[in-house]
Order: structure tokens, then sequence, then C-alpha cells
């Protein structure tokens, strides 16, 4: 695998680090060489936004999308990094994958061997990143982090402690930039958490424990509240376009 990085220092020492060692993995600085390798199609762009000014994040973004080549998105998560991945995803098909996501390494590998397909994940959060840039500074970045593979909070409270705001002051933010609240959130990216796993067949009982529900059964019952079908029943019967617009549908306002 060819993988073309313009990311920090540190950024390219996680991807050597993370990603298997025969990986050939270069780093560059230059925006002629991130955008040659997305007009070659040869191998793999990853990308860290807050490393470039908007004009050559621009530029770059330009040439993903007349190329049809997707990025990966590899980055801290932060307020700034939000916004320039706004900008990203508005224009561009690209993977998120935020530094100390759960199980990064695993996560990292298959959203760069899964190119150019789009996972349930890059769907979903798409939208949250622009519905979430409305949410005050602390609860933008814990609401993206829910649907971006950072560990997901055991409860509301847990997540509201995190953009260190009050469980009343966070739930009112939430509405008014468009979502139903938190525990729909946490719900939602439970499930969006197990969804891979579902398709691949995977344990229900291992799925559940993974995805931070309290049992088998209670992702059971999440699976038909939320798709109205039982996780076997939407492996079969959903796409992973039609699972991304039922999970959206649970959590903003405006998709019901």
């Amino acid at each position: 695998m060819r993988i073309c990085a313009l990311v920090s220092t540190a950024g390219i020492l996680r991807l050597r680090r993370l990603l298997p060692s025969l990986w050939s993995i270069q780093q560059t600085n230059s925006i002629e060489a991130v955008t040659s390798a997305l007009a070659s199609g040869h191998g793999v762009v990853v990308v860290d936004p807050s490393q470039l000014v908007s004009a050559s994040l621009g530029t770059i973004t330009r040439a993903a999308t007349r190329t049809g080549h997707p990025l990966i998105v590899y980055t801290r998560l932060e307020a700034l990094s939000i916004c320039r991945i706004c900008e990203v995803t508005k224009n561009a098909t690209a993977e998120v994958v935020f530094h100390g996501a759960d199980a990064e390494s695993a996560l990292l590998e298959r959203r760069i061997r899964e190119v150019p397909s789009s996972s349930a994940s890059s769907l979903v959060l798409r939208t949250v990143i622009s519905v979430a840039r409305k949410l005050p500074q602390g609860l933008d970045t814990a609401v993206v982090g829910l649907f971006g593979g950072l560990p997901i909070p055991a409860s509301t409270g847990e997540l509201f402690d995190g953009a260190r705001l009050n469980g009343r002051t966070s739930q009112r933010a939430l509405k008014h930039a468009g979502f139903y609240g938190g525990n729909r959130l946490l719900t939602a990216a439970r499930l969006l958490r197990t969804w891979e796993g579902v398709q691949a067949s995977s344990s229900i009982e291992r799925l559940a424990d993974a995805g931070g529900f309290r049992s088998a059964r209670t992702m059971r019952q999440s699976y038909r509240r939320i798709l109205g079908i039982a996780p076997s029943q939407a492996r079969l019967n959903l796409t992973v376009d039609q699972f991304a617009r039922h999970v959206l549908d649970a959590i903003l306002m405006s998709n019901s």
C-alpha cells in the first residue's frame, strides 16, 4: 500500500506506528505532490486539515472532487479541525479518523484499505459536523467525537461534563442546533459503532459490549427502535446509505 501523507511530524509518526510496517508511507509538505497523487489514482492520500491554510485545503479538495479520489482525513479533534473537516466533506468524499479513536490502528487500516468505498460513519459524520458547528465550543467537539470514533461516554452526564456545560444548558444548545438531545445521540452513536460488525455477522454480545450497550438485549431493542428491525435483519435489508439515513433521522429534527 502506498500512502502520500500531508500531516504533522507527530501525525506521520503515528501513521508509521499504527499501520503495517510493509506499507510505503511518504510524508510531504507539497500541495503539488498531493494533487499529483490524487490525479494518478495510485495509493491513498492522507491529509491533516489543521496543517493547511484554507486556500491550500481548497486546492486539495477541488483536486479530490475533480478526480473522484477520496481523501483520508487524519487529525486531532479540535474546534479548528471541525471547521476544516467541514470544508473538505462538503465538497469531496472523505473518511475521517481522529487521533485517539477507539481501536485506532484497526480503524485507520480498515478505512485506508476500503478506499474508495464510503463507510456509514463518514456519511453520518459529514452531516453531524455541519450541524455541530452551531454548538458552543466544547459541546461541538464532544458531539463530533461521538460519531468520529472516539470513546463513547457512558451517559449524557459524562458527555456534557466533557463539554464543561451543565445538562440543561447542553440539552437546550443541542435542540437549538437541530439535534433531538443527548440520549438519542448516545444511542445512535452506539448503533453506528456496531454497524460494521453487524455487517460482518459478528457476535451480538461482543458488539454490544464494544458499542457501550448494557447488554445484547439492549442493543437489539435499540436497533428495533431506530431502524425498525433487528440487527440480523438490518444486515440483510439495509444498504450503508439507508442505515446512515436512519441514524441521521434519529438524531436530527430536520430529517424527521
